[in-house]
């Protein structure tokens, strides 16, 4: 059958918790059903989730002192007021998007790759303090292996030229984690603190593919469909996208450099070279996981 298309309203007279209740509702509902099975998932192996599938941060508070901690709540509230007393309604629903693709992508490759990967949304200190949305850690070896910052819009290549430039500095002073994880001796999940050895890529994704993709997937992160499969795939395929066009970027940056002869010049090739290097072999991996 057919789903019928739902038109809702983001006029001034729409109170905000009128948006924030109406909007992707089901959809929600049933994000909110998988996120529990992400959170039982990842207890199993030590790691520790909010319902919201974010890393929980009173899990390290035998890892930071509490001045740390204290210092990064008031941060993420500081953040917090901020975009409260700034969105308006069309903003509430860009947030409600941007929190179920999160979901949606830790979701998925959990389910597609239950034990070879720990996917998980970052604390939000390490949403807003260092721009990364989601690692992905192997858990075999316990190393990240993919930082990602997901991107949702109508125009993909606009906000994908947007985006580069942010991506872009933070490769180059390193993808930084305060609230991770790691594997120690025993091979046991214990909470870290990191420079996470992969650069950073982004997730772009059309705005109205996100319900498709929610209503497709089963209630069960342990039920795995074609479509589920179909939706990693497409994934994979927006991941290599993004670094194709980031390797792209380094080897520009590169020619420009290769006639210079400056302290600052040889220093920035240098980075170049070992950024285009990472971002070579994260391609490589990313391509390898295709279903």
């Amino acid at each position: 059958m057919r789903r019928e298309r739902r038109n809702y309203s983001f006029s001034g007279r729409e109170s905000s918790n009128g948006v924030e209740n109406k909007f992707l509702k089901k959809e929600r509902e049933k994000m909110h059903t998988l996120m529990t099975g992400i959170v039982e998932h990842y207890e199993d192996i030590g790691i520790q989730l909010e319902h919201d599938g974010r890393v929980s941060v009173s899990a390290f508070r035998a890892f930071y002192p509490p001045e740390k901690l204290d210092k990064d709540r008031r941060y993420v509230e500081k953040k917090e007021r901020h975009i409260r007393d700034r969105s308006v309604d069309v903003d509430k629903r860009n947030n409600i998007e941007s929190e179920c693709f999160e979901q949606l992508v830790s979701v998925i490759f959990t389910k597609v790759m239950p034990d070879r990967f720990a996917v998980l949304r970052t604390a939000k200190y390490d949403d807003y303090e260092h721009g990364v949305d989601t690692i992905i850690i192997d858990r075999e070896t316990g190393d990240v292996v993919c930082s990602v910052d997901e991107v949702i819009s109508d125009d993909l290549e606009k906000a994908t030229r947007r985006k580069m430039n942010q991506i872009e500095h933070i490769n180059e002073n390193g993808v930084q984690i305060d609230y991770g994880y790691k594997k120690n001796e025993d091979g046991l999940f214990v909470p870290a603190r990191y420079y996470a050895d992969s650069p950073l890529c982004f997730l772009p994704i059309q705005r109205n593919l996100i319900p498709k993709i929610i209503e497709s997937t089963g209630e069960s992160i342990t039920d795995v469909s074609r479509s589920d499969r179909a939706v990693f795939n497409h994934f994979i395929r927006f991941l290599r996208m993004s670094l194709s066009i980031l390797a792209k970027g380094h080897q520009e940056r590169l020619l420009s450099l290769q006639d210079l002869d400056t302290y600052t010049a040889r220093r920035a090739r240098e980075t170049e070279e070992r950024l285009q290097s990472k971002i070579e072999q994260m391609l490589e991996f990313v391509s390898g996981l295709q279903q």
